[in-house]
């Protein structure tokens, strides 16, 4: 509506995050091969366009149809995984505290994922997915100049967008604690 009030023209696009299934570590944890995961997320991909049907949304392409096949997915999620190893965060303000506080956030939904495990392996599990998230913000970016992430996972997750992009993120935040 606001884009709308202020004639701004505007592609609302609703993704699922195929990408999980070009990790070797979802398929073994999920016990998947990556045909099956992938035909799971055209699936939920689906109930999104259903429930968006009557919207002005772009909901019937997975994250991957839109931003980037397989090859550049592992191109680029190996260049942030390096950068944030090493302590680089791009164009976000994140540093090792603030790194160590998001983990201690995350750990009751980590212990679920992968049981009882130490600090650094939690730590390392956070920086993973961050590097996920970098990878996504470099791609919504390069394909659209002026864009807007509106995410609706956990919001400790959105300044991981900026370790690879500059664009503006915003996040809603639900009622639960992980």
């Amino acid at each position: 509506d606001f884009f709308k009030s202020n004639k701004i023209k505007f592609k609302h696009i609703i993704t699922i995050g195929d990408f999980e299934a070009f990790s070797k570590k979802n398929l073994e944890k999920l016990n998947l091969k990556k045909k099956e995961f992938l035909k799971k997320t055209k699936i939920n991909q689906k109930e999104i366009r259903k429930k968006f049907q009557n919207k002005m949304c772009l909901t019937n392409k997975t994250f991957s149809e839109i931003f980037g096949n397989e090859k550049m997915w592992e191109k680029y999620i190996n260049k942030f995984q390096t950068m944030i190893n090493k302590g680089s965060f791009g164009n976000s303000e994140l540093n090792d505290d603030i790194l160590n506080d998001i983990t201690k956030s995350r750990i009751a939904l980590y212990k679920r994922w992968y049981g009882k495990c130490d600090n650094e392996k939690y730590k390392k599990i956070l920086k993973s997915q961050a590097a996920e998230y970098a990878t996504m913000g470099f791609f919504i970016k390069k394909k659209f100049e002026n864009s807007i992430v509106i995410g609706a996972d956990h919001h400790r997750m959105s300044p991981f967008y900026l370790v690879g992009s500059n664009i503006p993120v915003l996040y809603l935040k639900k009622n639960y604690i992980t």
